[in-house]
């Protein structure tokens, strides 16, 4: 995976057969599934082999509306609608679990964005 652009604004991820290109406003969240990375945006998800650590660093590095929440997701801040202990309820309704080891990094890290 790699960034595109210098103004790094996109995401580029290759699977193989296809390389694409996801905007990284489009993602609502990554989570992690086996050896597979699933980048989930509003109108699609993709799968990509990878592992966590590698797109968190990447997703850290573009922006600060990015953040680990779980051991097994990343939420982009952008589309959070309702932050609670132990889920994030997103503008799509989809909810994110938020693990006890994460809730406090996430929890300030949100309030950092909100006041951005």
């Amino acid at each position: 995976m790699q960034t595109v652009g210098k103004s790094e604004k996109y995401l580029t991820l290759d699977n193989k057969r296809r390389m694409l290109v996801v905007k990284y406003e489009d993602i609502e969240y990554v989570k992690s599934n086996g050896r597979k990375i699933v980048i989930v945006t509003p109108t699609d998800e993709y799968e990509v082999y990878g592992k966590m650590y590698d797109i968190t660093e990447k997703l850290d590095s573009a922006n600060s509306y990015f953040c680990r929440c779980h051991k097994g997701y990343i939420v982009n801040f952008n589309h959070i609608a309702e932050f609670g202990r132990k889920y994030i309820i997103l503008k799509s309704g989809k909810e994110i679990p938020v693990g006890k080891f994460y809730l406090e990094d996430t929890k300030q890290k949100f309030f950092e964005f909100l006041e951005m």
